[in-house]
């Protein structure tokens, strides 16, 4: 056995589950060569594709093993958990689990995976495309994971990479999902394809403790072209870094793009961008594109090199405070206009910056990443907020993840040594080119312990994990400050000091409010955890500011008390006092609602063949289409938050009076929709669902809809071939016109 391959058997025992006793609920198992008619026992495992369906056997609280080997196809999951007892869908522990993409059956639906739904967790398992030449101008589909109308949904830990299309396509139809502690690299052919592509509405969207690099596109891409689209993203942890490198080293591409209509609420804490010099002709960060990011704060980042460092325009955060920000800023006021952060008109050398974040989910299991100013050979890292000591552990290069660890050992307490140098980059499948590492002054790595803990996936409150604060020390000789910096030498006996200090006390609050404590420690704070009348609100919050939103729809009316309890990294607790405020929801104090307004990209139905997707022509990212008459359809599951009369809007392309129909169905009420009868041009246009009502085009009519509260469906199905459909708006704004 190679020395890879025993890396990766040594990788896939630590990733997942230690014990799968630990977990509740029944335990189903599936594999690839598993059949429907099998009963998912660990000797009969079934199909994937049953154990995913609304017809799996799998309830709430129960755990889908999947078993080693390659699950080729594309799978739909159904699977309905709750908040208190989600479904978890994970890779059996010691064996890796694929699901991959290289198939006609991924191609025809554009996906590995669609994800409807409610209430599921996919864990540990690896998404990607096996083969194929996937930089040679071949369609950039299928994509890795796209969500459709779900809510609650979680991934974790997933490793996706080497897709043709997007890592994922986190639409606005999956409502308070997250994306948590997975590795995105390699996806995309073209500067479209991203490894997060997401939009937002409603509730509240997590991309947490990622990694993404390396992707065709963009690392992170929140962007929509409509308005309400961009609300309530909070993300927090990830390291996003050298996006555009497996496409060309001159690709003038950033690492983050916010914006292209406007948003509201979000919160963007505690991330690490970097633009290596071969790299560096894109905008790094770009907060504001096209558009005006309204209540929103950009906090505790670093945003390092690049043509531009960070641009903020068209916005104004209410805060951007505690940055590092390497480089130059648009505008050049930045600098003054925010002088709570740090600017660097060139590289800091002689300083080290190391993060490291302990995982929420699995307990010995921590993101590192080090901005190694002075290009060190190696460098110190504290690890005592992950590890005890006497754990053995591993840490990983997620530039070449599924290697040889770059360092191993038996924890004695305090720092460990990471390598810098002669490091390698994981080989792409089906490219041409390889990318090139990152020198020697920037990594990103993965410790896992390889024995001493288990998995702590029991809660939905994050209360797993060894405990630990983001490590954001500043030291010229590599070591940094955080966690017990003793090692464990000397025992900490010292409580946390911890203060509620948002709502105010006494005040009256509705609607989404912000819960904010401050917390200090002698060695150093691990987590505040917010509670509302005595029940867990939100996460637990690893990283200053201490603070997180909540929706006061969930409280009645009248007076509730708001605690936090800090922990330090020796375990000791201390709660706050309690603060009371007044909920107010009431319908007569509330304003009138505005207009409801569901923006829907073609690409994130169910497609079925031979409506197919295509990139290109000027299309917001991929459009579909079918290729032969009267055949094929692309369905979406669509919830009303309010009962009303409804409109919908289609961007078509229809260049003729052969190319401009589809049927389109609302909860089965068909007719035909004349996309641009009279009105046909070798462009995209918006136009109206209109029907004939049995007629002929000539009485064609614009079509309304009465939609009641709740999940409705709605069908576009194939009728001329090579109509294309681009974009869908749903809204009860019976004057809207698209942009």
């Amino acid at each position: 056995m190679t020395r890879t391959v025993l890396a990766v058997v040594c990788l896939l025992a630590v990733v997942g589950v230690s014990d799968a006793r630990a977990q509740t609920g029944t335990q189903w198992y599936v594999s690839p060569g598993g059949s429907s008619s099998d009963p998912g026992t660990k000797d009969r495992p079934m199909s994937l594709t049953k154990a995913l369906s609304s017809s799996s056997p799998a309830k709430p609280g129960d755990t889908i093993w999947l078993r080693g080997g390659v699950y080729a196809g594309s799978y739909v999951s159904s699977l309905e958990g709750t908040a208190s007892a989600p479904i978890r869908v994970r890779q059996y522990p010691g064996e890796r689990a694929i699901l991959d993409a290289n198939n006609s059956a991924a191609r025809n639906a554009g996906m590995a995976l669609l994800i409807q739904g409610a209430y599921t967790w996919f864990m540990d398992f690896e998404v990607t495309h096996t083969g194929g030449k996937v930089d040679s101008g071949e369609p950039n589909s299928p994509s890795g994971i796209v969500f459709s109308n779900s809510r609650g949904i979680k991934l974790i830990n997933l490793v996706i990479h080497d897709l043709p299309g997007q890592g994922i396509g986190f639409w606005a139809s999956s409502i308070d999902s997250e994306a948590y502690g997975c590795l995105f690299y390699y996806n995309g052919i073209n500067s479209r394809d991203h490894g997060i592509y997401a939009q937002n509405t409603s509730g509240t969207k997590r991309i947490v403790e990622n990694f993404v690099f390396a992707n065709a596109g963009y690392g992170l891409h929140l962007y929509a072209s409509g308005t309400n689209l961009l609300n309530n993203f909070h993300i927090e942890g990830n390291t996003v870094f050298n996006n555009g490198a497996v496409r060309e080293p001159s690709a003038k591409l950033s690492q983050v793009v916010f914006g292209g209509t406007n948003g509201s609420n979000n919160t963007f804490v505690g991330n690490y961008t970097y633009s290596a010099p071969t790299y560096s002709q894109g905008e790094n960060t770009n907060f504001g594109y096209g558009s005006s990011l309204s209540n929103s704060r950009f906090d505790n980042n670093v945003f390092a090199l690049g043509s531009f460092a960070v641009v903020v325009n068209g916005t104004t955060p209410v805060s951007f405070s505690g940055n590092r920000v390497v480089g130059s800023t648009y505008p050049s006021s930045l600098t003054s206009t925010y002088s709570g952060s740090s600017y660097y008109g060139s590289k800091p050398s002689g300083t080290t910056w190391a993060y490291v974040r302990p995982n929420r989910y699995v307990e010995g299991r921590a993101n590192i990443t080090v901005y190694n100013w002075s290009s060190a050979s190696q460098v110190s890292v504290n690890l005592s907020n992950v590890l005890a000591a006497g754990d053995t552990y591993e840490i990983r290069d997620v530039q070449n993840f599924f290697g040889s660890p770059v360092a191993s050992g038996t924890y004695s307490g305090g720092t460990v040594v990471i390598p810098m140098t002669s490091r390698t980059t994981a080989v792409p499948a089906g490219r041409s080119r390889i990318p090139e590492h990152t020198p020697a002054e920037f990594g990103a790595f993965v410790v896992l312990r390889t024995s001493g803990g288990g998995d702590t996936v029991g809660g939905d409150t994050g209360s797993g994990g060894s405990g630990g604060s983001n490590d954001s020390g500043d030291s010229s000789s590599g070591n940094t400050g955080g966690g017990n910096t003793g090692g464990g030498a000397i025992a900490d006996t010292t409580p946390p000091v911890v203060a509620v200090t948002a709502p105010a006390s006494g005040s009256t609050v509705s609607g989404e409010i912000l819960l904010r404590a401050t917390a200090t420690d002698n060695v150093g704070i691990a987590s505040v955890q917010f509670r509302i009348d005595g029940a867990v609100a939100g996460y637990e919050e690893r990283v200053a500011p201490y603070e997180t939103n909540f929706n006061t729809a969930s409280l009645s009316d009248g007076k509730h008390t708001v605690t936090a309890t800090a922990r330090d990294a020796a375990g000791n607790t201390t709660t706050s006092a309690p603060v009371t405020f007044t909920v107010s929801n009431s319908q007569s104090q509330q304003p009138a609602p505005s207009r409801v307004l569901i923006r829907l990209e073609a690409e994130s139905g169910t497609v079925r063949s031979p409506m197919t997707k295509r990139s290109g022509g000027s299309a917001s990212g991929q459009y579909v289409y079918t290729t032969r008459a009267n055949s094929g359809s692309v369905s979406y599951q669509v919830d009303i938050p309010r009962a009303g009369t409804y409109v919908i809007w289609a961007r078509v392309y229809a260049p003729n009076a052969s190319r401009d129909s589809f049927e389109v169905s609302v909860d089965g009420q068909r007719d035909i929709y004349d996309v641009a009868e009279n009105r046909w041009a070798d462009r995209w246009q918006w136009t109206v669902v209109n029907g004939r009502n049995g007629g002929a085009p000539a009485t064609l009519s614009p079509r309304t809809f009465q939609l009641t509260q709740g999940r409705h469906t709605i069908v576009f199905a194939g009728r001329e071939a090579n109509t294309y459909l681009d974009q869908i708006v749903i809204t009860d704004d019976l004057t809207y016109i698209p942009e």
